[in-house]
């Protein structure tokens, strides 16, 4: 009498245990399509990850965000512009534009040229830059009649 009890306890553990397995059996597809698609996100991000590092897109940002700060850089921008290991023309253009646009002087003739040299040889289009210099030119013309604006005459009322 003691055997069949024993039997019994065998065949339920047995049986879950089969049960288990099968349930794992009938979800390895399931699994399996997450695998693929965490192996996807993966590679994606790595092949991001390597792109940056080819650019040195951070260390772009980093400067990009010390300029609109107005925090000192660490390495001179014309170094940036020139470094044919660092980003792309489309990169160096961004870099000087985000420096263009948030000075508030700026920079010497002689300065520009040097900037300008130094993008072109890059390989940069300066219709950007032109343009910027536009907007700026225009934006100036723009400011200046609004100074004069309160010297007119006050009504009585």
């Amino acid at each position: 009498m003691g055997l069949e009890g024993e039997d019994e306890g065998a065949i339920s553990m047995l049986s879950d245990n089969t049960a288990k397995l099968t349930s794992a059996v009938s979800s390895l597809p399931e699994l399996l399509e997450k695998k693929r698609l965490i192996d996807l996100h993966t590679n994606v991000a790595t092949a991001v990850l390597e792109h940056i590092k080819t650019r040195k897109l951070d260390v772009y940002f980093e400067c990009e965000e010390k300029l609109m700060s107005k925090s000192t850089l660490d390495k001179s921008l014309l170094d940036m512009i020139s470094d044919p290991d660092a980003g792309t023309p489309e990169d160096k253009m961004r870099l000087f534009l985000i420096y263009y646009i948030s000075s508030l002087q700026p920079p010497s003739e002689f300065d520009l040229e040097q900037y300008k040299k130094a993008l072109t040889d890059a390989g940069c289009n300066l219709s950007p830059l032109n343009y910027i210099k536009q907007w700026k030119a225009f934006a100036k013309m723009a400011a200046g009649p609004t100074n004069y604006g309160n010297s007119g005459t006050k009504t009585m009322g």
